[in-house]
């Protein structure tokens, strides 16, 4: 039964942000970005963005600007 379920899984309910769909900042945050701007980022940037996004999504404003901090500098590295 569902209820019985739900007691010993761990569900979580994440607000929407912004203008932002949550679903798109946990798995598709890098997808803001243009084709021609993304084809000049290292995947481990996009890697950073995408778990900037989450940070984000789940109200870790410090660790999101960490990662962002990290996607800029491996970008500006490459």
């Amino acid at each position: 039964m569902f209820s019985t379920e739900v007691q010993i899984i761990v569900t979580y309910f994440v607000s929407k942000k912004a203008i932002y769909d949550t679903n798109d900042l946990i798995a598709r945050e890098d997808e803001i970005f243009a084709d021609n701007v993304c084809q000049h980022v290292s995947e481990q940037s996009k890697h950073d963005m995408r778990e900037a996004g989450k940070c984000l999504a789940f109200d870790l404003a410090t660790a999101a600007g960490f990662h962002i901090a990290r996607a800029v500098e491996g970008t500006l590295v490459d």
